[in-house]
């Protein structure tokens, strides 16, 4: 949420990202072909448990450096440019975030509400990412992707277990079915 619902369904394209299989068996895997940017949505196992796929948004490309503070997200010393926009039913702030070309809305819990952010286990990599006062910074080492939720403060991802391999990506996400 926001950007994908409980009933929405979705069209992944595979071809290209080297994973290739159906009804989830894997049937074979090769190199990527096609790049991945930052805003893609993907679909990827997710690391501590590849038999789980997660769908995410790419915010960091291997050699990327990407900060957080608070609810502030920056990508090599830029902030990625938001606009806040009404708050939701529930009190969330809800803003619209550009990235590159890519433009979609994101969700935070009031200030007040949220929690520091800490990793939920030791992840390969680790060693890339500072946690302090209660924001990070990681260096997204190569082969590897950084993904965050768009509901940020109720998402486990990167921030939580780490980046995602190259050979865990399924697909990017191209279409949604309301």
């Amino acid at each position: 949420m926001p950007s994908l619902q409980h009933d929405h369904e979705i069209v992944v394209q595979k071809w290209g990202y080297g994973h290739y299989g159906t009804f989830g068996i894997t049937v074979f895997r090769m190199a990527m072909s096609k790049p991945l940017e930052r805003g893609d949505v993907v679909v990827f196992e997710y690391p501590p448990n590849p038999a789980m796929d997660y769908v995410k948004r790419i915010i960091g490309v291997p050699g990327d450096i990407v900060t957080m503070r608070g609810s502030s997200l920056s990508i090599n010393g830029q902030e990625v440019a938001r606009e806040r926009l009404n708050d939701t039913a529930l009190g969330q702030e809800q803003y619209r975030e550009h990235m590159q070309e890519k433009v979609y809305l994101i969700l935070h819990r009031a200030a007040s509400e949220r929690l520091p952010l800490q990793p939920i286990n030791r992840f390969p990599f680790a060693e890339n990412c500072q946690y302090a006062n209660g924001g990070l910074q990681c260096s997204v080492p190569a082969g590897h992707y950084f993904v965050l939720g768009d509901n940020r403060d109720d998402s486990k991802d990167s921030r939580y277990w780490g980046f995602v391999p190259q050979a865990n990506i399924i697909g990017k996400m191209v279409y949604v079915t309301p």
